[in-house]
């Protein structure tokens, strides 16, 4: 972020706030899980791509507990041994993201997190 506000002329603090109202306007015009696919079936699309991936993190202080009853870092993923947020996305076949979710904890799996977010059921319903 500082070398942002540098190539823009602004300092730190305005270079992060400037981001948090520019991702806050953008998930305002987002569109909804279901109203994504209805455009993608309006559009003749035949398929998408559902497809998760882990965005690093600094690590954060939030313990859940593992399958086996053990407490671990809920944002920590041993898969990639770093902490992480894992973000799904439904995909256009040409590449292009037409929905992603929130931020999931990182030790959560893909499949996982589609299931949570609903995401599995609601394309089982649409095809």
């Amino acid at each position: 972020m500082t070398l942002l506000g540098a190539g823009f002329g602004i300092s730190r603090a305005t270079a992060y706030r400037y981001r948090d109202e520019g991702i806050a306007v953008l998930a305002a015009q987002a569109q909804d899980l279901h109203a994504a696919l209805r455009r993608v079936a309006d559009d003749g699309w035949s398929h998408v791509i559902l497809d998760g991936k882990l965005f690093d993190c600094d690590r954060l202080t939030e313990t859940t507990l593992s399958v086996k009853g053990e407490t671990i870092d809920a944002w920590y993923s041993g898969k990639h041994r770093d902490f992480g947020a894992n973000i799904q996305a439904i995909i256009r076949p040409d590449g292009l993201p037409i929905w992603t979710s929130a931020a999931m904890p990182g030790h959560l799996h893909d499949t996982s997190c589609a299931r949570e977010l609903g995401v599995t059921a609601t394309l089982s319903l649409s095809a």
